[in-house]
């Protein structure tokens, strides 16, 4: 996973920019990420699906 800002889907209908920070993968085989989204100081913690590049023009 790219530790870079990145425009991300959250959801069906979101997409919002945000810098991955950390990622990992648990016992499960889960990943999990973690990102600061544009314009929030508290970082998150994202269960990573699918990471897939958006256009601009989404």
């Amino acid at each position: 996973m790219a530790n870079r800002t990145d425009k991300v889907e959250v959801g069906m209908d979101l997409a919002v920019r945000c810098r991955v920070t950390d990622t990992w993968q648990d016992d499960l085989g889960d990943q999990w990420a973690t990102v600061l989204i544009e314009g929030y100081d508290i970082p998150i913690t994202l269960k990573a699906v699918h990471f897939f590049p958006l256009d601009d023009d989404d």
